[in-house]
């Protein structure tokens, strides 16, 4: 699906365009609030005169009396909400008493009088039981809906404040009949050994300010609107003529240079004009295009040649792994009509080609030769030096030189021409298969691996000699080691233990014996599977660092003397 574009002008204007509408909102909510704010205090201070004024008029002791009467009477009644919520009527009937007084009726109109004056829709007279936390309504000046005495409405009563004098919390509540209403009021009389705590509290609606404040932002709103679309107008005309005209041109200069290029891989001469108006950024850019062609003349040059040559490099790497690989044992089962032993090995170069080797091939009918080698260094040089180093081992051997022999004799004969201070890590030995008896030399190469049959596969500390290549005329040391049926004989290069994470740990002996031991009697083949995931699981897809190499030798039915 082609991705969909926009052009100079339309993405300019869109940003200029939401940048507006954002910056204008955030403005027009802070003037929102500012203004409902200011609207919300005048209706506040309106509110606590009206409760103020509805005190004066109302006389203090009948409206204690009536407090402590209606408070008397409810805890008179035994369970006075379950009375309430089954038997109204009877509730009710308990307060008609205080309702109908004389008192009750007097106080009632000089507050209803003064809120018909007011802006308030409801001033009522109220007890909070603050344990229950809900209140009862003593007396309701209201246009709508009056309230019975006695009658039950809920409230939070956890952080009133009961002190005489003090304010009592204003707060915002809907009403079904005036929308939100603010409720403000005070403590009138307070009495706490009697449990009672009366309060005025007078209601103004707060819709008028909602109305105001939804026109003020609806007017402001189309307004900026307009502003903003008049401002966009006239950017994107100046942003035309000024910014987007010398782009384009550019652009289709950009798009003839790189299609002629395609098409021709030819010298061109587009930029060569000055573009980019008055825009010092533009102008600097065209100038920049015409360096970048003039450059690119230069090398088109050359990019034939180097792709010619690219080519045959490559070609040539693959013709060298393809004969490094075949000079290696890679036919397996290796010996399918020799029952005694069974042999498998396994090269990964870390790049095309690799400088380690290994290699195993019968002297005759009664010795087997295994050689396993690691050269210092990568690439075409390891490799080249790799396959010196083979070559002589395996001349020396079939020659008939002992392991011993071999190596002190290969190692004079690399030391005489050795101008690159090159060397290699060697692991020999011979194989007498008539006794399972084998000779190695170990040329500062990686400790072997040997399992005994029915047991598990454990490090083979054997002797170390220096490695061949450095310093004529050493002497090595020949070792023994002696192999039964069922007997494995596991050799490895660095690039095994050394293989790294992402976080710099190598794998190690001990995961090499993790994995070997996990089965050891598992197919050679499969073994060497398992190997190589366990070390591409470990590093994490990382790039393979070192080649990694891996030989081995299982004694399958080795003669009975040799048990």
């Amino acid at each position: 699906m082609k991705e969909r574009t926009y052009s100079v002008t339309r993405t300019a204007v869109t940003v200029i365009i939401g940048e507006a509408i954002l910056l204008i909102a955030a403005i027009l909510v802070v003037v929102y609030f500012v203004f409902r704010s200011s609207i919300t205090d005048v209706y506040e201070e309106m509110d606590r005169s009206i409760t103020g004024a509805a005190c004066s008029v109302a006389d203090e002791a009948a409206m204690q009396s009536i407090a402590l009467q209606a408070k008397a009477v409810y805890d008179g009644i035994e369970q006075p909400e379950q009375l309430y919520r089954e038997h109204p009527e009877q509730y009710y009937a308990a307060f008609a008493s205080i309702q109908e007084s004389d008192t009750y009726k007097e106080m009632w109109q000089r507050i209803e009088r003064m809120r018909q004056s007011t802006a308030s829709t409801c001033i009522s007279y109220v007890i909070l039981i603050p344990e229950k936390n809900y209140g009862l309504s003593l007396m309701d000046m209201s246009a709508k809906n009056v309230l019975p005495c006695g009658d039950f409405f809920e409230y939070n009563t956890a952080d009133l404040e009961h002190e005489p004098g003090r304010k009592f919390s204003a707060f915002v509540s809907k009403s079904p009949t005036y929308g939100l209403v603010r409720t403000d009021g005070i403590p009138y009389y307070t009495d706490p050994e009697q449990g009672v705590y009366a309060y005025l509290v007078a209601d103004i609606p707060l819709h008028n300010v909602q109305m105001h404040s939804l026109a003020f932002l609806l007017n402001a709103s189309l307004i900026s609107a307009v502003l903003t679309i008049l401002i966009c107008i006239v950017l994107a005309y100046r942003l035309r003529n000024a910014l987007v005209q010398p782009i384009q041109v550019l652009s289709y200069k950009a798009k003839r240079f790189a299609g002629e290029h395609t098409e021709n891989a030819k010298e061109t001469d587009i930029f060569s004009g000055k573009e980019g108006g008055r825009i010092t950024e533009l102008r600097e850019l065209s100038e920049s295009l015409n360096l970048m062609e003039d450059e690119m003349n230069d090398y088109i040059g050359n990019l034939s040649k180097l792709m010619t040559e690219k080519a045959r490099i490559s070609t040539e790497l693959e013709l060298a792994e393809s004969i490094q690989g075949n000079m290696l044992p890679n036919i397996f089962p290796a010996f399918p009509d020799r029952t005694e032993f069974e042999v498998y090995g396994l090269m990964n170069p870390a790049r095309e080609i690799g400088g380690d080797f290994y290699d195993f091939f019968l002297i005759d009918e009664d010795h087997l030769a295994m050689v396993i080698a690691d050269v210092s260094g990568k690439g075409i040089p390891a490799a080249l030096f790799m396959m010196m180093s083979k070559i002589l081992i395996k001349n020396q051997l079939l020659m008939g030189y002992s392991p011993k022999e071999t190596i002190e004799r290969v190692n004079n004969t690399i030391c005489q021409s050795n101008e690159n201070d090159m060397f290699v890590t060697v692991w020999l030995g011979i194989l007498t298969i008539s006794t399972g008896e084998i000779k190695a030399v170990n040329a500062g190469h990686e400790y072997p691996i040997l399992c005994r049959a029915g047991g598990k596969f454990r490090v083979l500390r054997d002797t170390h000699g220096f490695v061949v290549g450095s310093i004529a005329d050493l002497k090595y040391k020949e070792y023994e080691i002696q192999l039964k049926t069922g007997d494995m004989l596991f050799l490895y290069t660095d690039g095994l233990p050394e293989a790294t994470n992402p976080n710099g740990e190598l794998f190690g002996i001990d995961r090499i014996l993790a994995v070997l031991n996990e089965d050891p009697n598992a197919d050679l083949e499969e073994l060497f599977v398992s190997m190589g995931i366990a070390a591409a699981e470990f590093g994490e897809d990382a790039p393979q660092f070192d080649d990694l190499t891996m030989l081995a030798l299982r004694a399958k039915d080795m003669p009975k003397r040799s048990e």
